[in-house]
């Protein structure tokens, strides 16, 4: 499973409700078209967090690179609803820091490992 991670702190005069009720809507409706295979929000909770990483922490989960992509380039140009529910949110968001890391030991290094 391949994790992407988006920290990001809010604009000022932002809810923190309205952003995280329209962040589960698009990955919701992401989701139910398989266009990920999950996602979570968290939001820092008693101030631990390095000063660097925003408020609020977004893992989306894919199960390969070529699904990202997919994924990316139907909410960045591929659809009008998908687009209708990112652009709000777009908008709402500053100081956004991203990463990208799998599952280790990946399923493909697992087996070649077995039958070496």
């Amino acid at each position: 499973m391949n994790h992407f991670h988006v920290w990001c702190n809010l604009k000022a005069g932002t809810d923190a409700r309205e952003f995280s009720d329209g962040a589960r809507e698009l990955l919701s409706y992401l989701h139910e078209r398989e266009l990920i295979e999950g996602y979570s929000i968290a939001r820092r909770g008693f101030v631990i967090a390095p000063p660097d990483l925003g408020e609020f922490h977004v893992t989306v989960e894919f199960r390969s690179i070529e699904q990202m992509d997919g994924t990316l380039a139907f909410v960045s140009n591929g659809s009008e609803e998908a687009a209708a529910f990112y652009q709000p949110l777009a908008e709402m968001i500053r100081d956004v820091s991203l990463a990208m890391d799998r599952d280790f030991p990946e399923e493909i290094r697992e087996r070649r490992e077995v039958s070496s």
